[in-house]
């Protein structure tokens, strides 16, 4: 395998640094690296070799082409009849919806998916996909546009679009606690599309899926999220972007400032203290345990993985399973900001503590600082001390024992800055 490796790498030297998967050039270039290692009869075992020995990790074309490949092995071990379905959320993607050269920002984010989708399954009959695309409130028609798309397609019996205002209106039960759709902003929409999807077929040979609009993850890796679902391990299983062999080009600087909101979701809900990255918006789920999780829920907005995560750990411990995932960040319009969400996420896992978890004094005293700061002092907070979260790993932040509540408090007031360097 090894002579084919460095012929691919020296045919696609293009891809070394640089692996855009909103362009159809590089995306044809990363199949066709995966296609040729399928062809040379390599094993599950031998490509998961390739895929944590660092030789290749100096590519990253490579290590895409590498999990795609690992990921088409790991569906064609699925013997029994079954079904994947994927749920995504849209707010505001007329504009990269569109084909790239009806829009410069167009990603042609439906086709694209149907494509790798169609790559993963093809030639098995007894594995089948579907789409369940649900409008979370788009004031500019996301979901008449998804429609027309899906009708020229002729594939309206695969993908279903669907309004979470329709499922509010009719009352379902999923949608409990939501007046009308302003009140998700995600969460709301993918527990309703998660729902519909498991109610089409809520057999264990069901594995149903969320992943973000957008093309940041390629869904020719659908194969790794629900491998250890299939293989009977787990029940849920999580994308990560933050295993030692994840795959991630990202571009801003929310990833220095995430540090600190793992940490403090850590102290709040320990029991998903296994986790690091609950935010990569690629999950699956055993179809059959679905009813577990997705009703009586607080959350609608960001937060909403992170308590289907508590809830699952809750009601079958130690059968959640995380999975190193490559991700190539497509940022353009992206709808959320870079650090806004983190404060309002903060305060919805400090409603779960209090919902579903035994109070305690060290968790009680993180829950009472984030409920009481506003905005004006989390950005305080925030620039404070980002120079310190910048020279940690995350790993360092998160053994560190100097960010307690106090020095937290201290270092949201408006005119502090540290007197001493935080050290972890």
């Amino acid at each position: 395998m090894e002579n084919l490796l460095n012929q691919l790498i020296q045919q696609n030297k293009m891809l070394e640094t640089s692996l855009d998967l909103t362009s159809g050039s590089d995306l044809q270039r990363v199949t066709e690296m995966a296609d040729q290692l399928l062809s040379e009869q390599h094993s599950l075992f031998e490509l998961r070799q390739k895929e944590v020995d660092p030789r290749w990790h100096n590519h990253l074309g490579m290590q895409i082409a590498i999990k795609l490949a690992a990921s088409r092995r790991c569906v064609e071990a699925i013997t029994t009849p079954s079904e994947i379905s994927v749920v995504f959320a849209m707010y505001g993607e007329t504009e990269r919806m569109q084909r790239p050269s009806e829009h410069p920002h167009g990603e042609d984010f439906i086709r694209r998916k149907v494509e790798q989708l169609d790559w993963l399954l093809a030639g098995l009959p007894h594995l089948s996909w579907y789409l369940e695309i649900v409008d979370d409130g788009c004031p500019n028609g996301s979901g008449e546009m998804a429609q027309q798309i899906v009708a020229q397609m002729g594939l309206t019996k695969q993908i279903r679009i669907h309004k979470l205002a329709d499922g509010i209106a009719a009352n379902a039960l999923v949608c409990e606690g939501m007046k009308d759709d302003s009140d998700s902003q995600k969460g709301g929409s993918i527990a309703y599309g998660l729902s519909l999807a498991a109610k089409r077929n809520r057999s264990d040979n069901h594995y149903v899926c969320f992943t973000d609009a957008d093309l940041s993850t390629h869904l020719g890796q659908v194969g790794l999220l629900i491998e250890p679902i299939a293989n009977g391990v787990a029940d849920i299983s999580c994308g990560s972007r933050r295993e030692p062999h994840s795959v991630v080009l990202k571009q801003g600087t929310r990833n220095e400032r995430g540090k600190l909101f793992i940490y403090l979701w850590r102290q709040l809900i320990p029991q998903l203290s296994f986790l690091v990255d609950t935010q990569c918006g690629f999950k699956a789920f055993r179809a059959s345990v679905l009813a577990e999780v997705l009703f009586n829920r607080v959350e609608n907005k960001f937060a909403f993985d992170i308590e289907l995560l508590l809830k699952g750990e809750l009601a079958n411990p130690g059968r959640i399973s995380k999975v190193a995932v490559g991700w190539i960040d497509s940022d353009a319009l992206s709808t959320t900001t870079d650090i806004g969400p983190y404060l309002n996420m903060l305060k919805a896992i400090v409603i779960m503590y209090h919902n579903y978890l035994e109070l305690n004094e060290k968790a009680s005293g993180y829950a009472s600082l984030i409920s009481t700061m506003d905005e004006e002092g989390w950005q305080q907070m925030l620039t404070t001390l980002e120079p310190q979260l910048a020279k940690y790993t995350l790993t360092q932040v998160l053994q560190s024992n100097e960010f307690q509540p106090e020095r937290l408090a201290e270092s949201a007031q408006p005119t502090n800055r540290l007197r001493q360097t935080v050290k972890c």
